[in-house]
């Protein structure tokens, strides 16, 4: 169990010189006009058809570690609510519940009284993701089959982009010099070489760039000379495949081939010797783009004004609820099983 450090009351009133009650009073008379004004917005129709009674009881033993501290176990569930369901980082929430009315509201603050801080949000985030996991998810899919009989029974079918994957973005120029260099040590282990004596055909520099410039110092001409040579380096890092290559190898040997197909446009001189390499434009560039040699499984996906990097996971959810089904896409990636 993961222990939370007790903070000094922070909750204290804006203005001392006005009462409690008259503070409270006016918060509630400013949160009534404004629930008018906007009667149909998101979060007062969830205000009214969620019930946090059953998450605040299997909360309850965090209340241990908050003694003395106005953060309540309800208002600090309706705040962990909000950043799960807008799925904001700790200080957004942070922000989010001291600035915004609505916000504020639905988690039981008054206009007078501070947010938790981000550390605050953290602790309890930590402690429910350590005690009780399933504790949000749960209740809230309940309240929702009770409240929504007929969509219950239906069938649903999709397929959705839902999982985001674990791995920094790269630049073309990093993917292409990392990706080479993840297959240089699939072929430095089958053939039972030294992985420096790999790097040292293809040229240690060339590969990894350690004596260029910073990125945003090069003139278009630098940048356009460093992808050169990295495509180059990358051309030579798969002429050492040899004639056999092993699963490993050839499994590098498909990702680095795709990915310069995907993003470049290549042309090759008469002597065979690598010519002009440009970038493709956005809508002539592949589908299911590498993003990272970390893990090149994760592509990029383009929803709307959304662009993540991930997976695609189909799901498949019969009725009743006990059958549901989620299908995926790399499921033995993560230790799953889609038999199961």
């Amino acid at each position: 169990m993961i222990n939370s450090i007790p903070q000094a009351p922070t909750n204290s009133i804006a203005n001392p010189e006005l009462p409690p009650e008259i503070l409270h009073q006016a918060s509630v008379q400013i949160y009534e006009a404004n629930r008018q004004r906007y009667p149909d917005d998101p979060i007062y129709q969830l205000e009214q058809r969620l019930n946090f009674d059953d998450i605040t009881h299997q909360c309850a033993g965090y209340s241990s570690h908050t003694k003395g501290v106005m953060h309540t176990i309800p208002r600090l569930v309706r705040v962990l609510f909000l950043m799960y369901w807008h799925n904001w980082s700790l200080r957004i929430t942070e922000r989010q519940v001291q600035n915004d009315l609505r916000v504020k509201q639905f988690a039981g603050y008054a206009l007078h009284e501070f947010a938790p801080d981000s550390t605050t949000i953290c602790r309890f985030d930590q402690w429910v993701s350590a005690t009780c996991p399933r504790a949000f998810f749960d209740a809230i899919l309940e309240q929702a089959d009770q409240q929504f009989p007929h969509q219950r029974t239906e069938i649903q079918k999709g397929d959705t982009f839902a999982m985001i994957a674990d791995a920094a973005r790269e630049s073309l120029v990093t993917l292409i010099r990392h990706s080479s260099q993840r297959l240089l040590r699939d072929i430095a282990e089958q053939k039972g070489w030294a992985y420096e004596q790999v790097v040292d055909l293809v040229g240690r520099a060339n590969l990894t760039g350690e004596e260029e410039k910073s990125y945003h110092r090069m003139t278009a001409e630098e940048r356009a000379e460093q992808l050169h040579t990295a495509v180059s380096t990358a051309y030579a890092s798969l002429d050492l495949q040899g004639s056999k290559p092993n699963e490993a190898v050839q499994e590098w040997v498909g990702h680095l081939e795709k990915l310069l197909a995907d993003n470049l446009h290549i042309t090759w001189q008469a002597d065979g010797q690598l010519g002009e390499v440009t970038r493709l434009p956005s809508k002539e560039q592949g589908s299911y783009r590498m993003g990272s040699a970390t893990d090149p499984e994760a592509t990029y996906r383009k929803h709307d004004d959304q662009d993540d990097l991930g997976y695609n996971i189909s799901t498949d959810i019969p009725q009743p609820k006990s059958e549901k089904k989620i299908v995926l896409k790399y499921p033995e990636k993560y230790g799953y099983n889609n038999s199961n």
